[in-house]
């Protein structure tokens, strides 16, 4: 679950931009890694606009999702279905791609709410997941996440004729 607090303090969408650049070997171009990422395509002007601002999930997966596609190169999982059991995932229809993909992928994952007293209406008593695509992302979450992107088996080499990396 991402819990933003003093321990998991928020990151900022370019920490997290520049965070993806460190963990991928190229720390020197943290510092432009903002320009970099929107050139390339896999950040966009409303991220760009709220670089300062601290990261949302679903902002997250854009990102992540993205990079993955137009940077590493990697294919889109066919079957989706797996991430059709988050109850919000259709709340941001702009975002229900890469949501989707980022959790059928593994690199993020849904929040559980278990059953329990208190709640009434279709899901009194039962357990339901959530993305949470509003949530706040704190740093260990998103290293957490970088890292799972990253690791993914199926990508072993980034792009050669991208100039970035």
């Amino acid at each position: 679950m991402s819990v933003v607090d003093r321990k998991n303090e928020g990151i900022t969408t370019r920490e997290f931009v520049e965070k993806i650049f460190t963990f991928c070997g190229r720390p020197a171009y943290a510092a432009e890694a903002m320009d970099a990422a929107g050139k390339e395509g896999w950040i966009d002007a409303q991220q760009l606009a709220e670089a300062e601002e601290i990261l949302t999930r679903r902002s997250a997966a854009m990102i992540l999702h993205r990079f993955l596609k137009l940077v590493l190169g990697e294919k889109d999982e066919e079957d989706i279905s797996p991430a059709e059991k988050l109850k919000d995932l259709y709340d941001c229809r702009v975002c229900v791609g890469h949501i989707a993909q980022m959790y059928v992928k593994g690199v993020m994952e849904g929040i559980e709410f278990p059953a329990g007293a208190g709640r009434a209406g279709p899901t009194e008593g039962k357990s339901f997941w959530i993305f949470d695509g509003t949530g706040l992302v704190g740093r260990r979450d998103a290293e957490r996440d970088i890292v799972r992107a990253l690791q993914r088996s199926e990508r072993t080499d980034v792009k050669k004729e991208n100039k970035i990396f």
